[in-house]
């Protein structure tokens, strides 16, 4: 693996550090990190294993498997095999670490992984969840190279979809031949989902009104799938001339995502469908011009939400009927739907440093879905867009 993709010591030291300053202010002793993408946050690997996070001191990172892996990836001190709880005290005690009676822990982790924990530790624990949350949502440099990679690649995978496409396609064909190359591109060969129960492949490719069918992922658009057990990337619908084709797409570098949408078409669409677009990309505009430092993500929701409806705009916007979701955007990182959304009840100010897909669509019934996804870096004093391709209707042909 190319050696830039580790994560650096500093980086390391910097995250844990601003860890156990929330920490600190919560008055909690240490935290206790089981989830695998916090897990790769904090240590630069995946292996299975804990990593106790000291309010002060050096973190301990206690691995199951594989600790000679763990030990190769991640440039933490202190990486410790283990097998269960049992000697959690023993190894605290090793590093001279005082027996807590507060522990943060995820409680977003499954039962029998919080049983495994409070059968052998004795303590108060309090959730860490948004604490982690909120640390990962203000990106560093190293982390913001990463997804300028992963959005300058995206953007050149968008320009290169219809060479892909044969006139007969179904959405699977279609979508085969996307997947395969933004492998070959350097994607990292999934979309991470932290939403319970959810999962994602590449995201999704579809057609005609699939682009809003009934579909269990939280977002505006929709996708049958081959199968009900896997209702993503595409269908063996054919794709017709005349359709809006909606191509929602995540692209990842070293595990850092960006998230894109455009729509496509084989022939031309209705009017209505054209003046929808157009309608969309203006309150893309629209919200991107209020991400900045200090505005508050609910406040932008509210806003833009009262304005489509004062211009009777909200039937049908980000979703089919009762079906719509109540957000404009989300959080993106190492997560697809990382904190904040721009949503009610997400209400701290947005940071220099934040990531965000904004996702204005609008289904027209009978027909299919149109409007326009991209992912933006905030900036101190401007908005960077990091997935920079047209956000016009792309013609397939």
């Amino acid at each position: 693996m190319p050696q830039h993709l580790y994560v650096p010591r500093s980086e390391l030291d910097e995250r844990i550090g601003r860890v156990q300053q929330q920490l600190m202010q919560s008055k909690i002793e240490g935290a206790l990190i089981q989830s695998g993408i916090n897990l790769f946050y904090l240590t630069g690997t995946m292996q299975n294993g804990a990593l106790y996070i000291p309010a002060s001191g050096a973190p301990i990172f206690m691995v199951r498997r594989s600790l000679e892996r763990a030990q190769m990836e991640s440039s933490l001190d202190h990486i410790v095999p283990m097998t269960s709880f049992k000697s959690f005290y023993d190894t605290l005690a090793q590093f001279a670490i005082a027996r807590p009676r507060h522990i943060g822990i995820e409680f977003s982790i499954p039962m029998d992984a919080y049983q495994r924990v409070t059968k052998y530790v004795v303590a108060e624990f309090s959730d860490v969840q948004n604490l982690l949350a909120r640390v990962r949502s203000v990106k560093s440099e190293w982390e913001i190279a990463l997804l300028r990679e992963a959005g300058a690649k995206q953007a050149e995978n968008f320009r290169t979809i219809p060479s892909h496409y044969r006139r007969g396609m179904s959405e699977l064909e279609l979508a085969a031949e996307i997947e395969r190359s933004m492998l070959l591109a350097g994607h990292h060969g999934t979309s991470v989902i932290q939403a319970w129960g959810n999962r994602l492949l590449i995201g999704y490719v579809s057609a005609g009104e699939n682009g809003y069918f009934p579909h269990p992922f939280d977002g505006p658009g929709g996708c049958q799938g081959i199968t009900p057990a896997v209702p993503e990337l595409g269908s063996h619908r054919i794709i017709k001339e005349n359709e809006p084709v909606l191509i929602d797409l995540c692209f990842g570098v070293a595990g850092y995502h960006v998230d894109m949408t455009r729509i496509f078409c084989d022939g031309t669409l209705p009017q209505a469908a054209l003046d929808a677009q157009k309608k969309c990309e203006e309150i893309q505009h629209m919200i991107v011009e209020r991400l900045r430092p200090g505005q508050i993500p609910s406040a932008i929701y509210a806003d833009v939400a009262a304005t489509l409806t004062r211009e009777g705009w909200m039937e049908h916007f980000m979703g089919y009927g009762d079906r719509a979701v109540k957000f404009l955007g989300h959080g993106v990182g190492l997560a697809v739907d990382e904190y904040p959304a721009l949503a009610k009840g997400f209400d701290e100010p947005i940071v220099a440093g934040m990531v965000f897909a904004v996702e204005p669509k609008k289904v027209i019934p009978g027909l299919g879905v149109v409007g326009v996804e991209n992912t933006w870096l905030v900036g101190r004093d401007a908005t960077e867009k990091l997935t920079d391709y047209v956000d016009t209707i792309q013609h397939l042909t």
